[in-house]
């Protein structure tokens, strides 16, 4: 199945939750679903304007429900399940803004501009999608939401950025560094009733893609990056003067700070990392994504990690402790010509699913060489991907006998698209195709005496992963001629 959305102009971004997938942003004029008239240009003075909306499909793409913000430059950006409810957060320029017969209102200005706005979060019934809460927060500046959390007590985490004067909740009011050109990155947390709990200002910082997660006891985790020095709610933690520097950082539930980490540590030039995602690993660990830069060294907590290649992004991923923040292990993707990664999830079985932007043509590479993928400049491409593959295959260099899983693939070296046959003395459960740099090229889940495997591949040296009935893997080289 399939669904196009058009309209005059529109944004986008699909998430999954609640079996539905939820499809929001912003747009203008009227909105069609595959052809099919669905959403109309919103009625206003405003009407060259965007309006937010929100889309429910079923998990077959079927539809199922949509809605219009009312009030112009009212963009969703963020959107959360928990306990029966969606949580719907964005901002708005207008006095006021409508969802579903609920209405906010700006809450520090009298007239509308052109250019400040204030946070809005929506509270939704899941079945009968009926507005049942609803909370508008700001100041006089221009605030938006990157993400939006619900944790498993029903507390809601909103990080976003805002550029003015001061942030204002519950009447409460925070100062914000008043830079119109640079953005404060801010993370607030509000309870199951939407009422403040905690605020954390961050001072000036440009990242526009931070993300933070949470561990099961409500801690904090996430990353960004600033000048000079990172305050807290205008407290200082941390000196680099005349640097921009990375700061890595965790919160407990109640906003206190259990550790920071930096790249500034015995770094002449620190600089930041771009395109940083913060994941845990199925060992509980903390995994950040990140891209080095072509303008600084990677550093992380006074250890020098990797040096910069000259108009390079270098994809790499670092894998923290989450009670200390000290550094377990370091792996560079690969590298490329402003290659990057822009999505890293990790999988149960230890593998990675990964999601890559190539902006420029493959230069140099580390892990995976991409050329030989037909990936074009500025596309973007996916794969499974197993970090332990590139050491293995110097263990296999010298062919050794397992006594207790003996394996025996045949012919070796083989002719492209050639069948490959196997022998084994004990069952196999899967069998897994690499690539010398770890890309998955096939895997099979049925094994059996007939089972065999397809060579149409490139040229070249890979590694079959034989997970064994009862004695774990065994790993073979495979030459394809």
């Amino acid at each position: 199945s399939k669904v196009r959305l058009e309209a005059g102009s529109i944004g986008a971004k699909i998430i999954f939750l609640n079996n539905r997938l939820i499809c929001f942003g912003l747009y203008s004029g009227d909105l069609y679903i595959n052809e099919d008239k669905e959403l109309n240009s919103p009625t206003s003075e405003q009407t060259k304007n965007p309006f937010g909306y929100l889309i429910a499909f079923t998990a077959s793409l079927v539809l199922d429900q949509s809605f219009i913000i009312e009030s112009y430059w009212s963009g969703i950006e963020s959107v959360a399940y928990h306990d029966g409810k969606y949580y719907i957060a964005g901002s708005f320029q207008s006095l006021e803004i409508t969802l579903e017969g609920y209405t906010l209102k700006q809450n520090y200005r009298t007239e509308a501009t052109n250019y400040d706005t204030e946070i809005f979060l929506f509270v939704m019934d899941a079945d009968t999608y009926e507005v049942s809460g609803g909370s508008s927060f700001g100041g006089e500046s221009r605030e938006s939401v990157n993400q939006l959390e619900v944790d498993s007590e029903g507390n809601i985490w909103i990080m976003g950025k805002a550029n003015g004067q001061e942030f204002t909740i519950d009447y409460q009011n925070f100062p914000t560094s008043g830079l119109y050109v640079a953005n404060d990155l801010f993370l607030l947390k509000l309870d199951k009733n939407l009422n403040y709990l905690w605020f954390k200002q961050f001072g000036i910082n440009a990242d526009s893609d931070n993300n933070f997660i949470l561990d099961k006891n409500q801690n904090v985790y996430f990353s960004g990056f600033s000048e000079d020095y990172l305050k807290i709610n205008y407290q200082i933690h941390y000196e680099s003067l005349g640097n921009y520097f990375q700061y890595f950082i965790c919160f407990d539930t109640n906003g206190e700070i259990i550790w920071i980490k930096t790249n500034a540590e015995n770094n002449p030039n620190p600089g930041a990392l771009g395109y940083l995602k913060y994941y845990f690993s199925k060992d509980d660990d903390i995994i950040v994504a990140c891209n080095l830069t072509s303008y600084s060294d990677l550093y992380y907590d006074g250890i020098k990690l990797k040096e910069s290649l000259e108009k390079t992004y270098i994809p790499t991923y670092l894998v923290l402790n989450k009670l200390n923040g000290e550094l377990k292990d370091f792996d560079v993707v690969f590298q490329g010509w402003s290659t990057i990664l822009d999505n890293l999830i990790p999988l149960e079985n230890g593998n990675y699913y990964l999601q890559v932007i190539n902006q420029r043509v493959p230069d140099e590479f580390a892990k995976v060489d991409i050329s030989f993928w037909g990936i074009k400049p500025w596309s973007s491409f996916a794969f499974e991907f197993n970090p332990t593959i590139p050491d293995i295959v110097s263990t296999l260099d010298e062919e050794k006998i397992d006594n207790i899983s003996e394996i025996n693939i045949f012919p070796n070296p083989i002719q492209k698209e050639s069948k490959l046959s196997i022998q084994a003395n004990e069952p196999i459960k899967t069998i897994e195709m690499y690539d010398i740099n770890g890309r998955l090229i096939e895997r099979i889940s049925s094994v059996d005496e007939t089972t065999t495997i397809n060579s149409n591949q490139l040229p070249g040296t890979y590694v079959l992963k034989f997970e064994m009935e009862s004695h774990g893997f065994v790993y073979k080289k495979l030459i394809i001629q």
